[in-house]
């Protein structure tokens, strides 16, 4: 009888326990590729403020300059 209930409790607590890391490495992986989206939408921003900038103070734009943008 015990060794029954001990199988059933160990298997509870098996199935909760990877229930509940399961949802936190999703958790993390969601708010990380979030984040991600959110750094690239900012960096697109600041690249082309700093070529609409270079055009507003130059007329022509040098190619290996374009390039590293």
């Amino acid at each position: 009888m015990f060794s029954k209930l001990k199988r059933r409790l160990v298997l509870l607590y098996g199935i909760t326990s990877s229930l509940i890391i399961s949802i936190i490495i999703i958790g993390v992986y969601l708010i990380n590729h979030k984040q991600a989206g959110e750094q690239s939408q900012i960096l697109f921003q600041k690249n082309v403020e700093q070529i609409s900038e270079r055009l507003r103070t130059e007329d022509v734009i040098n190619n290996s300059w374009l390039v590293k943008m």
